[in-house]
């Protein structure tokens, strides 16, 4: 009987199935699969699994009990076992957790975080497989006008074809297949949405058509309709074969952990953790989802923020985290274990035994060291450095300047997606890939003191990772779109000015002609006929 612990913990459950003594005679093992998550998520958001001790109660003592989890390490095997209500003195068996088909591969973040752009390499298969496609039909073009009307005509083809836009066309699906199987785990959903939207349209950027760039990247999280959750991994474990049409349209997973446990895909090869885990075992049980076939090699790519290299704080008291932290005091309160693995110089495959608790006194790497990890292959971690010279002050511009150079950009990044992507796949969303909207927030509100490639790197360089290929456009458009707004500011004061003076000589002229002795003559005798004495223009 495959239970959940809210069910085998309801009143309705105990009243109707518990208390069945038929059901006692035959009960013969209480077993909790992935029995870390009884402190993961039982103290956090499914309280049921730190209650499962008050089944104990309602069960036979003759009847035992087992736990079975890869990922315990010390600390939380000791919360487990009393939050299950086991016995201190309770049998534990080890088993090794060692992978040796999966090589473990740490990089940090290049590129803006929001940018995406750290997962551009997944597409360079599909970039090399579109030129292919491109460069056999220019050949075969070539080839019939060749045969038609010779040399001159075959040339001819050659030039005409020489620039046309990359466009996969029918052989977009055989070009996406070139991407290996892969999941990128990332813990929010909302960051989820966005970075299928982004690999979508980094294919479509490639050459391929719009319904094989959706889907080649699927998101799945908890917030999925059950049906499409089942549709994508229905999708997803067809085995990759010699025909397109077999293998699966899926090509990119981005997930939650709701693609994890009962998730047994053999043949995915590449994992890719975005950013800090939840904790040491989260990375773990991430890691374990790629090359789970017999005779298949994966890889797990970890792809940590800069601020989580650098010393820290040993024992930050719990009072002194605040809402606004140092990278120091962030690094000091990371996951237990996660530092040290990004930090120390250690194979990143004997940190991760250590930290569960193996025997690694005589540990010797099980496989060659290019297959190991990244450490053992004497791969370096590519640290960003800080930019040189003093930062650049920035000032809020005025209103006028930020709404002229807001649309002035708006307008430019619109005009450069369309030039270059086809009229037929351009939206606004891929227009926003070019230039996010965040930078175009952050510039537009700048754009007074942005006057330089050193300033406008200044004010956007975390948040647009394609300033090497724009930067030089996009300073030209803000100069240009403020320069635009000043000048039509002070054509707009002049006219004020103009119009205020205007008004002002009329008033005088009007009073001096009011301070003639006709004039006053005039009003003394409207006055008299009236009563009242007349308006002063009238006068």
């Amino acid at each position: 009987m495959l239970l959940s612990p809210e069910i085998a913990l309801s009143e309705r459950f105990k009243a109707k199935v518990l208390y069945d003594q038929e059901f006692q005679d035959h009960l013969v093992l209480v077993a909790i699969d992935e029995l870390h998550v009884v402190s993961e998520w039982g103290q956090h958001w499914r309280n049921s699994y730190s209650r499962l001790a008050l089944l104990r109660d309602r069960i036979g003592k003759s009847v035992p009990w087992l736990g079975c989890s890869a990922t315990l390490d010390p600390i939380t095997l000791a919360e487990v076992r009393d939050l299950c209500g086991f016995d201190p003195s309770v049998r534990i068996q080890r088993t090794s957790i060692d992978r040796s088909d999966i090589k473990f591969e740490l990089r940090q973040f290049q590129n803006p975080v929001n940018s995406y752009r750290d997962l551009e390499f997944l597409i360079k298969p599909v970039e090399e497989a579109v030129e292919q496609v491109i460069k056999e039909r220019r050949e075969n073009m070539a080839r019939d006008a060749f045969k038609d009307d010779g040399i001159v005509a075959a040339r001819a083809a050659l030039t005409s074809t020489r620039h046309q836009r990359k466009e996969a066309g029918s052989d977009s699906r055989a070009c996406c297949k070139r991407i290996p199987k892969t999941v990128v785990y990332v813990d929010s959903i909302k960051q989820i949405r966005k970075m299928v939207k982004v690999l979508q349209a980094f294919l479509i950027r490639a050459g391929c058509s719009k319904t094989s760039a959706i889907n080649a990247v699927q998101a799945y999280h908890s917030e999925l309709a059950e049906y499409d959750k089942r549709r994508i991994s229905t999708e997803f474990e067809k085995p990759d074969t010699e025909n397109v049409l077999d293998s699966s349209v899926h090509r990119i997973i981005v997930a939650t952990d709701a693609m994890g446990m009962g998730i047994d895909n053999p043949d995915i090869r590449l994992v890719i953790q975005w950013g800090v885990p939840p904790s040491m075992g989260a990375l773990l049980q991430r890691a374990g989802r790629t090359a789970r076939g017999k005779g298949v090699s994966g890889k797990f790519i970890w792809l940590v923020p800069a601020w989580c290299f650098g010393d820290r704080i040993e024992n930050l008291p719990p009072r002194s985290v605040k809402k606004r932290m140092t990278e120091r005091e962030r690094r000091s309160v990371l996951p237990r274990g996660i530092w040290e693995l990004i930090n120390h110089s250690t194979c990143i495959r004997r940190g991760i035994l250590e930290f569960f608790g193996e025997d690694c006194t005589s540990y010797i790497c099980p496989v060659e060291a290019d297959l190991c990890c990244s450490r053992c292959a004497g791969e370096k971690v590519r640290v960003r450095t800080s930019r040189a010279g003093r930062p650049v002050k920035l000032v809020q511009s005025q209103k006028h300047i930020t709404d002229a150079v807001k649309l002035a950009l708006v307008e430019w990044r619109e005009a450069k997606a369309a030039a270059v992507l086809s009229p037929r796949i351009f939206t606004a969303a891929l227009a926003e890939m070019i230039l996010p909207d965040k930078a175009v927030g952050i510039i537009s509100r700048a754009a007074a003191t942005i006057n330089s490639i050193n300033s406008l790197a200044h004010a956007v360089s975390e948040e647009w990772g394609d300033l090497a290929s724009y930067g030089k456009e996009v300073l030209d458009v803000t100069q240009d779109a403020c320069l635009r707004a000043a000048l039509e500011k002070q054509k707009l004061s002049e006219k004020r000015e103009h119009s205020k003076s205007g008004r002002g000589r009329s008033t005088a002229g009007q009073r001096k002609a009011a301070g003639s002795p006709h004039a006053r003559r005039g009003a003394t005798a409207a006055t008299k006929r009236t009563g009242r004495a007349p308006e002063v223009g009238k006068a």
